[in-house]
């Protein structure tokens, strides 16, 4: 006979975390038999917990169904990376880091020591690694045209959510200083294939 699931579902966590709230962790915890390090852990992921209840109460982690999300992400972190490095841009362990948030905010847990961990591994897999360039390449309009873009989104996710520039044009923003600052510096490492000969940004 095939073992029996005994994992806690999510909504028998929440159940549990709702539990303790009216008594003490510890308590709670002899209850139910779990430790309380686990109940405290529930409370950390709270959040996603509720989501995943809402889809799935009976299901037992939030995790379930992410390890194909987490292998089409890294498919398209890799083809964004080849995408930007064919534009001879530059390309930093940060970038992928940011990239892959991202497109999903809760990419092994957001926790970014995790993320730190994960994309040198990823970087492997895909063979790829970290090079110091060998060539200054003239920059092109299309590359321009990408760093403007990252600019704007750079500011607008700095200042929108906190709306305080809602509304205000573009033409209306300024450097009060008037300092002239790069947004892109000269790299002189970046992500590339591995073997590559010639390592352009």
């Amino acid at each position: 006979m095939p073992r029996r699931d005994t994992r806690l579902t999510v909504a028998n966590k929440l159940a549990i975390l709702l539990e303790a709230d009216q008594t003490t962790v510890e308590e709670t915890a002899r209850r139910h038999s779990v430790t309380p390090s686990q109940i405290r852990r529930w409370r950390q992921t709270h959040a996603q917990l509720v989501r995943k209840a809402k889809n799935n109460p009976n299901a037992r982690s939030i995790n379930d169904g992410r390890s194909n999300r987490s292998a089409e992400i890294e498919k398209q972190l890799a083809a964004w990376i080849r995408q930007r490095r064919g534009m001879d841009i530059a390309v930093s362990t940060h970038h992928v880091i940011s990239k892959a948030l991202a497109l999903d905010p809760f990419f092994k847990g957001g926790n970014k020591g995790v993320l730190r961990s994960w994309v040198y591994p990823f970087l492997h897999r895909n063979h790829l690694s970290i090079r110091r360039r060998t060539h200054v390449g003239q920059k092109l309009s299309g590359h321009l045209q990408a760093i403007r873009n990252e600019f704007v989104e750079a500011v607008n996710e700095r200042f929108m959510p906190q709306e305080t520039m809602e509304g205000t044009p573009a033409a209306m923003i300024v450097n009060m200083d008037e300092t002239a600052v790069y947004y892109e510096l000269s790299a002189t490492k970046t992500i590339n294939e591995t073997g590559a000969n010639t390592v352009s940004v």
